[in-house]
């Protein structure tokens, strides 16, 4: 069973931790910089009114991954992290359909997956969403309102 919430400031470092964390270190030469503006970003996000930040986790309040929701006049953007080991086992279908009560499901929705993640397109695809076109390194993924 897994729980959604929404983001608090307490749950930044679990996000920097699980999905930038590496990426800094591994590319700069300056790390602490990056690691810095990233927790601020964090902390807009999850201030903002055009930003939905959901926290995925188990019945033990462990973290499993998040979804994310960019709100726009006529579209909604959404995009989705699962920690690795929690990765295949329907963990994300279950996320996304109870997320839809976060949204507004009058407006389209638009996924945004990168090019190289199959899974995620196959779970899209699951939920009623088709391929739409490429935008840079992500493909996009459309699901009209109800």
């Amino acid at each position: 069973m897994i729980y959604l919430r929404k983001a608090l400031e307490a749950d930044i470092p679990k996000l920097y931790s699980y999905l930038n964390k590496k990426y800094v270190e591994r590319n700069l030469k300056n790390p602490a910089d990056l690691e810095k503006k990233y927790k601020e970003w964090y902390k807009e996000i999850i201030g903002s009114p055009k930003f939905i930040l959901l926290i995925i986790e188990d019945e033990n309040r462990n973290f499993i991954g998040h979804i994310k929701y960019k709100i726009f006049s006529k579209k909604i953007e959404v995009m989705i992290f699962i920690v690795e080991e929690y990765r295949n086992c329907g963990i994300g279908k279950e996320a996304l359909e109870s997320s839809f009560m976060y949204i507004d499901n009058n407006k389209m929705i638009v996924a945004k997956i990168l090019e190289e993640n199959q899974n995620s397109k196959r779970l899209f695809e699951s939920l009623g969403f088709a391929y739409y076109k490429q935008e840079k390194e992500f493909d996009l993924y459309i699901k009209n309102s109800n």
